[in-house]
């Protein structure tokens, strides 16, 4: 009992907190819609099982440019990012958005399988990259004493619009077609990721017109 009460205790200041400061808001609320675009895995199975008429192994060999993805933008945007201003980071965020959905759409509208993990190499490359470059943003953003509360939440949010991108994908996917589904979520990642960038700008021209 003590133990769950000292969970939601931490856990209500961790939202208190995080209220407080409206730059980690953003910061969730973008990885959020990540997460919700990065939902595409669950219907590439199907696009590749059901809709090509593939072997699993096809299925599996596309971990492998996925994998690659994944750890070129740990060798490349985690160096970069350590080193980076905020406006070179935000900047960067919503173009890895928009690059990632770019790459979800060619994902599903491709015809040789070539090309497909080629686009799948460009969008784990672009989806790691943002995750990289958000958790960056959020230690930056976040005291000391908060982080932790402060990544258990992301952590919350993120599986959680994970979880519900997978549903409406996955469900979306049996009805209509992976290539509907997959440009529906294209036009919201390129949506959002423009927000983002056009929110970044706005900030950049209030911080002038203070100075």
């Amino acid at each position: 009992m003590i133990t769950s009460i000292g969970f939601f205790t931490r856990l209500r200041e961790g939202i208190d907190y995080i209220r407080t400061v409206p730059k980690i808001k953003s910061v969730l609320l973008y990885q959020m819609a990540e997460r919700m675009l990065g939902a595409y895995y669950i219907m590439l199975m199907f696009h590749i099982l059901q809709e090509r008429k593939e072997g699993l192994y096809v299925f599996g060999l596309l971990d492998i440019p996925l994998g690659l993805g994944g750890v070129l933008a740990g060798v490349v945007v985690s160096r970069w990012a350590d080193r980076a201003g905020e406006k070179g980071v935000n900047t960067a965020l919503g173009w890895a958005l928009v690059a990632m959905s770019l790459s979800v759409y060619g994902m599903f509208h491709s015809g040789p399988i070539l090309v497909l993990a080629v686009a799948t190499l460009f969008c784990a490359f672009a989806s790691f990259s943002s995750s990289i470059m958000a958790v960056t943003r959020l230690q930056r953003l976040t005291d000391a004493e908060f982080l932790a509360r402060v990544f258990s939440i992301r952590e919350m949010l993120t599986m959680g619009s994970f979880a519900v991108g997978c549903l409406i994908v996955g469900y979306g996917a049996e009805k209509a077609g992976s290539s509907l589904v997959s440009t529906g979520l294209a036009i919201f990642g390129v949506i959002a990721g423009l927000i983002w960038l056009l929110a970044a700008r706005s900030l950049k021209e209030q911080k002038k017109e203070a100075v």
